[in-house]
């Protein structure tokens, strides 16, 4: 054999996988475009029931809000350039919900041309640190993987690996393991379509920071933003104890804005891990997958318009592409029968022949974004308007991951550290077994611990 004939093989497998590295950098301005601005498609797709069997007796024909072709047509010709679509995998199972529904739902899309995020979005998180349960989700995405390989959406078809990872998927680093050996997996199979990731914990701003970034180059960074809750979820009957006492029960009330805390300017602050995150790695996509507000209450209903817009600026002035939830529900939903409401219309800057933002004001609102550059970083060195009390480093840190209330709160909040009165042994609240509110349970001896009780900083 000719050293000629040796070297080419190499030679020809550097070249391309120097032009897909290449291809993969180029592609992020691309993403921030595909990815600009979108719409939810929850609840068609994606059902949510506790029970496991009472997916058999589901009728999907009549599920309510169903989507068509002539639904896609229309989120397109409202001015959106992507959809992203919930897919519970549990539901995927069931003999009357086939892969052909994912099917239908991607040529849709294709022929409308819009971007399309797949999103395996289930009520009932598998534990990934779990062996069989990995093994289980990791044979759905190969599944979708291989099918999906050469659809004709190519590079405009995305991969969200996971929904809002709870407590259930263990903590920022646990979660982070689970990711890159699903990376990994896909990878061996596909290097062309993106993959959305998102940090552990519900896919907060704050996530972003724990999570970094991985070792993949075709990757997406995704978080969800719903601040502040007793505004955008009052009246919602699904929240959980600790936010029931938030919101003040389950009645109406709050309305936005309200000053001095829920303005345009506190938004922005409540984004600055997320652009922080940004700042850290301006090479890569970073994209709001979720925001909106539950109009089962009156005054969400008539203010809900001014928050859209609020937080769809300030994810525009920091290059972050956002998805609206969502399109059509008696809960978040957009579109009223076949029209977009009006003032969301405009809050989304969806009418490019509109001065929407001069028809939608915000009493007192401060001229934030033409000095958002400084307000950022006064938020980044903790010294912003309002800063939070002093909170002394004690010395306690978690016992798995280091953290201390200290080293934590400036980018991410407080911090709950637990001391186990059965061993005690210090731990955070990312690293307890089982978090809720008021307890948890204890990761190295399995013992409850409770909210104050047992908090030793908080």
């Amino acid at each position: 054999m000719s050293s000629f004939t040796r070297w080419f093989p190499a030679s020809l497998l550097c070249l391309l996988t120097l032009m897909l590295v290449s291809s993969q950098a180029e592609a992020q301005p691309v993403y921030a475009h595909l990815l600009a601005r979108g719409v939810n498609l929850s609840h068609w797709l994606s059902r949510y029931y506790e029970d496991p069997g009472d997916y058999d007796t589901a009728d999907f024909a009549g599920c309510s809000p169903c989507v068509r072709e002539k639904d896609l047509a229309r989120i397109r010709e409202a001015g959106f350039t992507h959809v992203r679509i919930p897919v519970d995998p549990w539901m995927l199972q069931q003999e009357w919900a086939t892969i052909e529904h994912v099917d239908s739902a991607l040529a849709w899309c294709f022929r409308n041309n819009l971007a399309t995020i797949v999103d395996l979005h289930t009520n009932r998180p598998p534990d990934l640190r779990e062996p069989l349960e990995y093994e289980l989700y990791e044979q759905m995405w190969l599944v979708l993987v291989d099918r999906y390989r050469a659809h004709p959406l190519g590079a405009k078809l995305f991969y969200e690996l996971m929904n809002e990872p709870g407590p259930e998927n263990g903590s920022a680093s646990e979660w982070r393991a689970s990711i890159d050996k699903l990376v990994q997996a896909i990878r061996r199979r596909d290097l062309v379509h993106p993959l959305v990731v998102c940090g552990a914990q519900w896919s907060s701003p704050n996530d972003l920071t724990d999570l970094g970034t991985v070792h993949d180059a075709n990757v997406v960074y995704t978080f969800h933003f719903y601040w502040p809750l007793e505004y955008t979820h009052q009246g919602a009957n699904w929240v959980d104890e600790w936010s029931r006492i938030r919101l003040g029960g389950l009645g109406c009330g709050p309305t936005y804005p309200r000053e001095p805390d829920w303005v345009s300017s506190a938004v922005l602050r409540e984004l600055r891990a997320a652009v922080a995150f940004r700042r850290l790695h301006p090479d890569v996509a970073i994209y709001c997958g979720e925001f909106g507000v539950y109009k089962a209450c009156e005054p969400a209903r008539r203010t809900r318009s001014l928050w859209l817009r609020d937080v769809r600026k300030a994810l525009e002035a920091n290059r972050i592409g956002w998805c609206v939830w969502t399109y059509k529900d008696e809960g978040f939903g957009i579109f009223e029968g076949e029209e977009i409401d009006p003032s969301v219309r405009l809050a989304l800057g969806l009418d490019e022949d509109s001065a929407s933002d001069d028809e939608i004001t915000l009493e007192g609102e401060l001229d934030v974004f033409a000095r958002q550059m400084e307000e950022i970083e006064r938020a980044l060195i903790g010294s912003i308007a309002n800063p939070a009390p002093e909170r002394p480093d004690t010395g306690a840190r978690c016992a798995i991951c280091g953290r201390s209330y200290a080293n934590y709160q400036g980018v991410a909040g407080p911090l709950a550290l637990y001391r186990c009165p059965s061993c005690e042994k210090v731990f955070c609240k990312f690293c307890a077994k089982d978090p809720g509110f008021f307890t948890a349970r204890c990761p190295f001896c399995g013992g409850q611990v409770a909210w104050p009780e047992d908090v030793i900083v908080e």
